[in-house]
């Protein structure tokens, strides 16, 4: 007999539909606001540095010149920082947010435009607009899609792999019945406790033990395999979407960590910058990191997963089988791991070699990093806007 997670997701006047359809939902907006928090009401949205027309072809691989404006995407409760800076583009209202659960090495929130009507105000659901980001205690999604439904068994909506939602008490009955909220939707529903990770605001004594996370990593992992390369990308792989889906070489990382209950930067150079420097290859663990430099211009485009032993794990776009795969060091370097030093040249690539797990201080850092966004709010400042 399945476990079944019961949820309760608070919010006003939004419909949702199958992610098969994928057509966004609606909320209400207002010229007043000229600061608030959002929140994502979509199972994702695309950020974009400009606002444009949705053209995606259902093409796999999809290479930087495919999609050259996708940023990154925002999953299903992100929490958003709104200062009415709005465009239209045929019809369709654009905002320009600060994502608060996205950020470089600085901890600055990435940017973008995203349409209005897949985020909903905060303010809406009565919600102090700070205090509404301090949460107590989360879970995540495990598995690529999780569907929610309602307690009569009426789908609800599919969410991805990564996405966070609140959690509030626990019972003891044998289908473990788990409360938590999110600004989403206004019903009780449930999910698949096989779905899920739980992730509670404990002391940090409590976090669990470094050979636990990279277990977990390793173990989750395995649900990104095979999933086409996707520029931009930080969903899982959805076939019949209207939109562009899957995963780019961070945007896997990225999630994956995120399903841990860990939040690192969102992309390879700024991982790069924020990672703990290992020296060595034979250094390397279970959920550490590779990173490659162009021999040129010396700017690092691309990470990989350390796995265990000789394997490592990448969503790559630059050859076959342009996907998600695990290929020895060995095949990848013509090397194993114990013969290359973090800056040796392979090819016309530079090989570095980083750690966010390799001590206990950048553990804490990265749990808090994911349980409490104000964290990144306090940064929005430091963001640089080219009108």
């Amino acid at each position: 007999m399945k476990k079944i997670i019961f949820i309760k997701i608070i919010s006003i006047n939004l419909i949702f539909v199958s992610i098969n359809c994928m057509m966004p939902s609606s909320s209400t907006f207002s010229n007043n606001i000229e600061i608030s928090i959002r929140q994502v009401c979509v199972p994702f949205t695309n950020l974009q540095k400009k606002p444009t027309k949705n053209n995606f072809k259902q093409e796999y691989p999809v290479l930087s010149t495919d999609s050259p404006d996708i940023e990154s995407q925002l999953l299903f409760g992100e929490y958003l920082f709104f200062e009415n800076k709005k465009q239209k583009i045929d019809q369709e209202k654009w905002i320009f947010v600060y994502c608060l659960e996205q950020f470089d090495a600085n901890l600055t929130p990435l940017t973008g435009w995203i349409k209005k009507k897949d985020s909903i105000r905060i303010s809406d659901c009565n919600y102090d607009i700070y205090d509404s980001i301090k949460k107590d205690n989360f879970i995540t999604t495990t598995k690529p899609w999780s569907q929610i439904s309602l307690i009569n068994r009426d789908f609800l909506i599919d969410i991805p792999i990564g996405t966070k939602l609140d959690f509030i008490s626990v019972s003891t009955k044998n289908f473990l019945p788990v409360m938590f909220t999110t600004t989403a939707v206004g019903k009780k529903a449930y999910i698949y406790s096989q779905n899920i990770m739980q992730h509670l605001k404990k002391p940090f004594k409590s976090i669990p033990k470094i050979a636990n996370i990279r277990k977990n990593i390793k173990k989750i992992a395995s649900e990104f395999l095979e999933m086409p390369y996707a520029w931009g990308g930080r969903t899982p792989y959805c076939e019949n979407s209207y939109y562009q889906t899957s995963i780019d070489c961070s945007g896997f990382v990225n999630l994956l960590y995120r399903s841990c209950g860990l939040a690192i930067p969102r992309n390879s150079e700024e991982l790069y910058k924020f990672c703990n420097k290992l020296s060595l290859g034979k250094e390397l663990e279970t959920g550490d990191f590779v990173f490659l430099a162009d021999t040129k211009t010396k700017k690092i485009n691309h990470v990989l997963l350390f796995l265990k032993n000789q394997k490592l794990q990448e969503s790559i776009g630059s050859e076959k089988p342009y996907a998600n795969r695990i290929i020895d060091f060995n095949t990848r370097f013509g090397k194993n791991k114990e013969n290359i030093k973090s800056g040796d040249v392979i090819g016309k690539k530079i090989i570095y070699f980083g750690s966010v797990l390799n001590n206990q201080e950048k553990i804490k850092q990265i749990n808090e990093l994911f349980l409490n966004c104000e964290l990144i709010l306090v940064n929005k400042d430091n963001v640089k806007i080219n009108d």
